[in-house]
């Protein structure tokens, strides 16, 4: 039978009276794409926020892996098996692409109770940094230092450290930004074979890619979530028509 891994249940946050969630109910399965969309604006980044403890909600409750994580700092919920690639991408410019990735491995495989600075340890890092940059298509730029990269790769290396991390859960915000078209198949991909070891909950404004790769699509608007079922179900919502721009599902959703 399969599983929840998250649930978001009646959450709600505001900023200085203004509302930026309303009552969000959210449950993704275990190894499911769910993909979280909506126009700018709609509340998506908090909602996010929420999940990854950057802010504490005012009212409902976040269960992740049957554990209540509502009140857990942002560094609590890592240790769980939480794993975020930002929006805007955060990586450690002067470090060579696969330290980057060693910095994530060394920081997860830290809570498994291998020991500290043994060969095993070591062994752990570098299988983890290897398998990590193989899987987003950087083997070959390991050496190079992560400043000089191409943006779009700069996008793939920080999905390569969340994936350093094993996690139970993987949100990616926006990851096919700057991502060229090529690039964007391949990590279509890439998302189908993560989701046989993972829970992935996706940001995207790429609908090529929310209805290619998802499982189950929600949509928010103005802070609620105003829809949520498979890619087909989504697509043939009314009100999600009438949230995206106004624009038929052929024209946004296609």
């Amino acid at each position: 039978m399969t599983r929840d891994v998250l649930e978001c249940e009646r959450l709600h946050k505001s900023f200085g009276g203004v509302q930026a969630v309303g009552d969000v109910n959210l449950k993704i399965q275990e190894n499911q794409v769910c993909a979280l969309i909506g126009p700018n604006g709609a509340g998506k980044s908090t909602l996010v926020g929420l999940v990854c403890g950057r802010f504490e909600p005012d009212a409902g409750r976040i269960v992740f892996d049957g554990q209540d994580i509502t009140t857990l700092p942002a560094h609590a919920r890592i240790r769980l098996g939480i794993a975020y690639t930002f929006q805007i991408t955060s990586i450690f410019a002067d470090l060579p692409v696969c330290e980057n990735v060693a910095l994530a491995a060394r920081r997860a495989l830290a809570t498994t109770g291998l020991p500290r600075r043994t060969y095993t340890r070591a062994r752990a890092v570098r299988h983890r940094v290897a398998a990590s940059l193989e899987q987003v298509g950087l083997s070959d730029l390991g050496a190079h230092r992560a400043g000089d990269l191409a943006y779009g790769h700069q996008r793939l290396l920080e999905v390569a450290m969340g994936l350093a991390q094993a996690p139970r859960l993987f949100i990616m915000d926006e990851p096919t930004q700057g991502l060229a078209l090529q690039e964007i198949e391949n990590f279509k991909t890439l998302l189908a074979e993560l989701a046989g070891s993972t829970t992935i909950l996706l940001i995207e404004h790429n609908m090529d890619v929310v209805m290619g790769t998802a499982h189950r699509v929600a949509v928010l608007d103005a802070g609620s979530l105003i829809a949520q079922g498979t890619p087909e179900e989504v697509r043939a919502d009314r009100r999600v028509q009438a949230a995206y721009l106004g624009t038929s599902t052929e024209q946004v959703l296609k």
